[in-house]
């Protein structure tokens, strides 16, 4: 591909001087060179993502001496996409994502912190629209484990609640994920969307306890259970309308942990999990607009490993439901290519959860926020966004995290988060 832009690139140049030439010379004929738009669009955006909590207790919540829990993470994702026509029917759109954290916790007795690159993931799909009425495509997704899976000592005290911050782990394996699907057109209005995925979870270490020295200084070999989905997503625009409705029925093969002389120690199976979003939008005229966004996730109970050995279904479910709701009630357009309004968040988790892919503990909560979000387009090619919000939260008086399970009070707790971030396209 980078050969035909070298090349569309070299033509452009040869062009150009022939064409100043030939407008100079007296009684020549003028030629004129039209620019064509490239068929292929590439966009980068970055962002810088600060977020500041405090709270009655750390993360996770195990009180040590009455401290208060403190703590703040920087998150700067970037995203490149690239996008556009292989042959007149088939499409191929490229996404890559990757990042950097810094996460640091100040809690009494729970003081660590970590700085790492974050996993990097490539998306390739292919769309072949060429027959009528459907339009299949296949989509493979890589998982590159450029981040940090074992953070040893204090610094593993630097993943915290994954509800409280963007980013609650900093690496995996290598996973690889193939999906296949169909879009199908309705309406000029109406589009369906069906598919099914499958992802393998390749190994990876994870920080451990050193029985000899009694440190957090050991390795553990972690196989994360790979991951099949079956999905559905119905969407329509139309005017100023526009939404969209999935669901996805995702289930898990088995998981398993491996410690020095401790073969398959750990084993157990992640219940399967329901997901249905949703999203929408309304335009009131040119400069006024309202947009929301839902989430519910409910996980079934997962398989356990038991004294003879076999895995067998918990007797109660220890996952939870989660509800999460994003509304933007009036944002303003202007005609200067500038936009601002205000956003409110809401999230609930009815349950205590110990999420295995993130080695985190999420204890039953809920969540409130209220910002601003902003949006400036320098151009047509160059745009900047930014978001400042407040959270409130509030954690229920539960059991803690499996293997401890202390007994942990309520806890009041609240943040301040800031984004600021910028897109160009190509």
């Amino acid at each position: 591909m980078a050969g035909k832009f070298f090349l569309a690139g070299a033509l452009a140049l040869a062009v150009f001087p022939c064409s100043v030439q030939a407008a100079d010379a007296p009684g020549s004929q003028q030629m004129v060179v039209v620019d064509q738009p490239s068929p292929w669009t590439m966009s980068f955006s970055q962002e810088v993502r600060w977020f500041d909590w405090r709270s009655s207790l750390g993360s996770p919540s195990v009180p040590f001496m009455g401290a208060r829990g403190r703590g703040s993470q920087v998150y700067i994702p970037a995203t490149f996409v690239m996008s556009g026509p292989l042959s007149p029917d088939l499409k191929l759109e490229v996404v890559a994502r990757g990042g950097y954290v810094y996460s640091r916790q100040r809690t009494y007795g729970q003081t660590g912190e970590a700085s790492t690159l974050l996993d990097t993931q490539l998306n390739t799909t292919l769309t072949y629209s060429g027959w009528n009425g459907f339009q299949p495509f296949v989509s493979v997704l890589l998982n590159v484990p450029t981040g940090r899976s074992a953070l040893f000592g204090n610094s593993r005290f630097a993943r915290v609640d994954p509800d409280l911050v963007d980013i609650g782990s900093f690496g995996e394996g290598f996973n690889i994920g193939p999906t296949v699907g169909v879009n199908i057109p309705l309406s000029q209005a109406w589009i369906a969307s069906f598919s099914a995925g499958y992802t393998y979870r390749g190994p990876f270490n994870k920080e451990g306890y050193d029985f000899l020295t009694g440190l957090i200084s050991a390795t553990e070999r972690v196989k994360n259970g790979s991951t099949g989905t079956i999905s559905g997503a119905l969407a329509y625009s139309e005017g100023p309308v526009s939404f969209q409705i999935s669901t996805t029925y995702a289930f898990n093969t088995t998981s398993q942990v491996n410690s020095p002389g401790l073969f398959n120690y750990q084993r157990y199976r992640s219940g399967d999990r329901f997901i249905v979003s949703a999203s929408g939008g309304y335009g009131w005229n040119e400069n006024w607009s309202s947009s929301a966004s839902f989430n519910f996730v409910h996980s079934q109970k997962n398989k356990i490993l038991t004294s003879s050995g076999d895995l067998a279904t918990e007797p109660f479910n220890s996952n939870s439901n989660l509800f999460k709701l994003d509304f933007a009630p009036a944002t303003y357009q202007s005609t200067d290519g500038w936009a601002l309004g205000p956003s409110f968040g809401f999230t609930y988790r009815d349950r205590n959860r110990y999420d295995p892919y993130d080695f985190g503990f999420s204890p039953a909560k809920t969540r409130y926020s209220a910002g601003v979000v902003g949006r400036y387009n320098i151009s047509k090619s160059v745009s900047l966004n930014g978001k400042l919000e407040y959270v409130k939260i509030r954690e229920k008086a539960n059991i803690g995290p499996p293997l401890y399970a202390p007994l942990v009070p309520s806890l009041n707790g609240h943040a301040v988060a800031g984004t600021f971030g910028a897109t160009v396209n190509f």
